[in-house]
């Protein structure tokens, strides 16, 4: 279980998060997963996930950190293999950045039929994506490699 901080922290800027750039890469036997983040550019940095199980893409994601006044927000679109889209045309997944440090940052869902938290941490050369539910239970994890 992992203490969610209570209080969500002012002030968070998109610089702040310039940690998470870069080409991050999880395989195993039977996936690939990629996730790549491009550098600041405006007021957003854009990022692009893609999954690969056993023979065929199974997903897309397009995402962006984008500073929204005192804090950023991740936006997220969901695309199947063929970019048929998962949200409808004007929605998006999005997360709130709750609480940060030098290479960690809780998001906070907007919506509650998402999973409630995603903390992404950078450990060195990882990058971890953890999510959590309402209580901070653990509910799943996928590291990434640079």
């Amino acid at each position: 279980m992992v203490l969610i901080p209570e209080k969500q922290q002012n002030n968070i800027n998109l610089s702040s998060l310039e940690w998470i750039i870069g080409k991050w890469q999880n395989y195993t036997e039977k996936d690939i997963m990629e996730e790549y983040w491009y550098p600041i550019l405006g007021d957003a940095m854009m990022g692009f996930f893609r999954w690969k199980k056993a023979e065929s893409i199974f997903l897309y994601e397009f995402m962006l950190l984008q500073q929204v006044g005192e804090t950023v927000v991740l936006k997220i679109k969901h695309f199947d293999a063929k970019l048929e889209g998962w949200e409808e045309k004007d929605k998006f997944v999005e997360y709130q950045a709750w609480s940060s440090d030098a290479n960690k940052v809780y998001l906070r869902a907007s919506d509650t039929k998402h999973t409630p938290w995603m903390v992404y941490e950078r450990i060195g050369s990882n990058l971890m994506v953890t999510f959590y539910d309402i209580s901070g239970e653990q509910t799943d994890q996928y590291e990434f490699h640079s």
